[in-house]
């Protein structure tokens, strides 16, 4: 991310970012999930010009805040810039969620009953009776495009994660939710 950031503000202009920063990051593996949302993310701005713009604006405004910093006095762009800083860009982590909702790295998941279990709707009009070791098959696709929770659900659109949440906290998994096995 922070090369993300920093290659965006020195290069003034996102069209002309250069990946050469990015090269180990896009070819290892391990970061193939890393590597595909940042693109998927650049070539989502690209298409969303209106987008791309509040977002360089959002980033010159956090950058011109930071430098007035005094512990940030002397550092460069990228020293600035820390995990811890990130959450001050809210328009960039609203971008990366958009981006991991209409592109999730995973289509769906699955989840094992460890027990017996009975699920259902708080009005007890669906109910799914469940035994130890049945499994649950979760489409992810499909819930991150439900207009119930994600009005016009197939348009780029960073504000549906601006502010409280208009959406079931379940309703977005780009990555599944719960314990998982390594």
């Amino acid at each position: 991310m922070r090369a993300f950031l920093f290659g965006w503000v020195n290069d003034n202009c996102f069209v002309n970012f250069k990946f050469t920063n990015l090269n180990p990051l896009l070819t290892h593996r391990r970061y193939d999930t890393t590597a595909t949302t940042l693109t998927l993310a650049v070539y989502s701005l690209a298409l969303n010009p209106d987008v791309q713009e509040k977002l360089y604006d959002e980033i010159q405004s956090v950058l011109k805040k930071l430098e007035s910093e005094p512990e940030n006095e002397g550092k460069s762009t990228l020293e600035m810039i820390s995990h811890e800083v990130l959450s001050r860009f809210e328009y960039l982590n609203a971008v990366v969620n958009e981006t991991l909702r209409l592109y999730a790295p995973a289509q769906a998941t699955e989840r094992t009953a460890s027990q017996d279990i009975v699920l259902q709707t708080s009005d007890g009009s669906v109910r799914i009776d469940l035994k130890k070791g049945d499994v649950i098959h979760i489409p992810i696709y499909s819930m991150h495009r439900d207009p119930i929770h994600f009005p016009d659900p197939e348009t780029f659109n960073p504000e549906h994660f601006l502010g409280e949440p208009k959406y079931h906290k379940y309703s977005y998994l780009p990555f599944g939710q719960g314990p998982r096995k390594h």
